[in-house]
């Protein structure tokens, strides 16, 4: 089964999810960097990636009715 989308929406896609994965590698480098991560450290950035995520899936919404 293909996905009709035009390259343009697809690259747009593809640009939102390298920067979601910049931000996850961003901030695991950051929390890893004392050798050890913190339960308290893995859900601040689970609640950051949450905002992350919601801000990217608004993005890909706003691509879409482009």
């Amino acid at each position: 089964m293909f996905i009709d989308m035009d390259a343009g929406y697809a690259l747009g896609l593809l640009i939102i999810i390298l920067g979601v994965a910049a931000w996850g590698y961003t901030r695991y480098k950051a929390m890893a960097a004392d050798g050890s991560i913190s339960l308290g450290e893995i859900i601040d950035a689970v609640e950051d990636g949450v905002e992350v995520i919601e801000d990217a899936i608004e993005e890909a919404k706003e691509l879409k009715e482009e």
